[in-house]
């Protein structure tokens, strides 16, 4: 003969079969989410691509004043998408679903809110008159070191402008060889043309050296 459970077993019993259920359901619906993204990887991509673009050009505007670097910026945003959208639904998959589960759980948890917070006191207001020296020197230090921040931006932004535009260039340069060993052929025979034509104007040493005899 079974022996009849406590009313408090009996609670206690029944919750913790709708917790197992709760989280049997939160399972089915991660799953579920999981397979929702894999069929909707090309809206979830296009979604990303969105994202990247708005994102991108206001974090540009934001940082970056400069007209020209603005723009070269933008440019290398545009190139670099592709990058970003791979490793963008690669974390998508890994990490959304379980993510978006864990919110939609919390939704649906009703939860009743913790104690209120008590309230904070209320700050004096300072009295009214000239602000102390002291408070004056802390600002002008503050305002010294976000210019010597924003200069040392400006400086690693030229670098990268500038290391950018040699990259770019020596690249080209390569390439137009290695499709045409001829294509710097036109090039030196105008430089030697014109150190010829220097030459026949003036006397220098290293003319004599350079011409042949």
């Amino acid at each position: 003969m079974t022996k009849a459970l406590s009313p408090s077993q009996q609670a206690l019993a029944q919750r913790s079969a709708e917790a197992e259920l709760e989280a049997k359901r939160m399972q089915d619906i991660r799953l579920l989410l999981e397979n929702l993204g894999l069929r909707e990887e090309a809206t979830i991509k296009l979604i990303i691509e969105c994202l990247y673009d708005v994102g991108s050009v206001n974090l540009i505007n934001q940082k970056i004043r400069r007209r020209r670097l603005n723009r070269l910026m933008k440019s290398v945003s545009r190139l670099s998408r592709p990058v970003f959208r791979m490793i963008a639904i690669r974390w998508f998959h890994k990490n959304c679903p379980q993510l978006i589960a864990d919110w939609l759980q919390r939704k649906v948890s009703f939860k009743e809110a913790s104690a209120k917070k008590p309230p904070r006191p209320a700050t004096p207001l300072p009295a009214s008159g000239p602000p102390p020296r002291s408070a004056l020197a802390s600002a002008s230090a503050i305002t010294e070191q976000e210019i010597l921040e924003l200069r040392s931006q400006v400086k690693r932004l030229n670098g990268m402008l500038l290391g950018t535009i040699v990259l770019l260039g020596g690249t080209t340069l390569w390439l137009a060889y290695r499709s045409d060993p001829h294509f710097f052929h036109p090039i030196t025979q105008s430089v030697q043309f014109l150190w010829q034509d220097r030459c026949d104007r003036t006397t220098h040493p290293t003319c004599d050296a350079l011409t042949p005899r």
